[in-house]
C-alpha cells in the first residue's frame, strides 16, 4: 500500500528541504544526547542474555546472532553521534 503524497504549494516545497534538514539535525542531536543511555542498555541486554546462556534458556545456535545484532544498535548509535558532531 503506497501512502498519497501531500500536496505542497511552491513555496512549502521550496522550503521542504530546508525544515528536513533541520529536523535530521534535531533527531541527531536528540540520539546524541540519548547515545550514552543506549550503550548503557545494550550492555544491560548483553548480560542478561549471557545470564540466560548460561542458564539454559538461550540456545547457543543463536547467541551469536542476538549479540550481533546488539553490536549493530551500537554502531548505529556511534555514527549517529560522529554525524552530530560533524555537523556542529
Amino acid at each position: 500500500m503506497t501512502m498519497p503524497l501531500p500536496r505542497l504549494t511552491p513555496e512549502q516545497f521550496e522550503a521542504a528541504p530546508a525544515e528536513a534538514c533541520a529536523q535530521v539535525v534535531e533527531m541527531l542531536h536528540l540520539g546524541r544526547e540519548d547515545g550514552a543511555r543506549l550503550q548503557r542498555q545494550a550492555n544491560a541486554h548483553e548480560t542478561s542474555h549471557e545470564d540466560r546462556l548460561l542458564s539454559g534458556v538461550c540456545l547457543p545456535r543463536s547467541s551469536s546472532s542476538y549479540l550481533a545484532m546488539l553490536d549493530g544498535f551500537r554502531e548505529v548509535e556511534r555514527y549517529t553521534r560522529r554525524i552530530a558532531d560533524a555537523l556542529e
